[in-house]
């Protein structure tokens, strides 16, 4: 082959920020749209006069939606509210769980993020703690708190159990080995933390 081909790959980041944390529905996403599709222009062009014979193939993606903010969706008769301090204080409530049940109880987690859970399995299974039983303590003190619609474990996850369309959104982005112990699902006009934005993506909830 005496031909070459050359890839160039360019992620334009900013819209990301600026959907997060204005909303979709602002005068700043729209000025960026703007923008962005003005340097397109610009750079298509220039990448088309510089492979003259050769040709050029582009190839747009998108990353994922944004939803409008709670106050916009408030403004406009839409439920939705934030769960900053709840999401916190559920945190709380889970570790507290295990320094009670368990000695060293901060060795059992390798990660506590903001609704998901990894496990130290090697430590599991030093003290002879089923991840079931880490799992069930998890559920018990979720039981009372009213922003999660639903939580996955990475054993439902793994299985062949029908898990329902939100479950199999969660199955489809699970990495069996990268991925977390529990999958905390908040209601759909439940704000996680994350700045005074937007959440990534709305799911229905059955």
């Amino acid at each position: 082959v005496d031909e070459w081909v050359a890839c160039v790959r360019a992620g334009l980041s900013a819209f990301d920020v600026i959907g997060h944390t204005f909303g979709p529905n602002s005068q700043e996403v729209m000025d960026a749209a703007l923008r962005i599709d003005r340097e397109l222009d610009t750079f298509i062009s220039a990448i088309q006069k510089l492979a003259g014979e050769w040709g050029a193939l582009f190839v747009l993606t998108s990353d994922h939606g944004v939803r409008p903010l709670v106050e916009w969706s408030q403004s406009h008769g839409v439920k939705a509210a934030r769960v900053n301090r709840e999401v916190v204080r559920f945190r709380g409530k889970v570790f507290s769980a295990f320094k009670a049940k368990y000695p060293e109880a901060e060795k059992l987690f390798l990660f506590r993020g903001q609704e998901n859970i990894y496990f130290d399995h090697e430590e599991l299974s030093r003290r002879n703690i089923s991840v079931r039983e880490a799992y069930g303590l998890v559920r018990r003190e979720a039981e009372s708190e009213t922003w999660i619609a639903k939580i996955y474990d990475r054993e439902e996850l793994l299985s062949e159990k029908d898990l329902g369309e939100i479950g199999e959104r969660v199955r489809h982005s699970f990495h069996p080995q990268k991925g977390g112990d529990m999958y905390i699902i908040p209601r759909p006009d439940c704000f996680t933390p994350g700045g005074p934005g937007a959440n990534t993506f709305v799911i229905k909830a059955e």
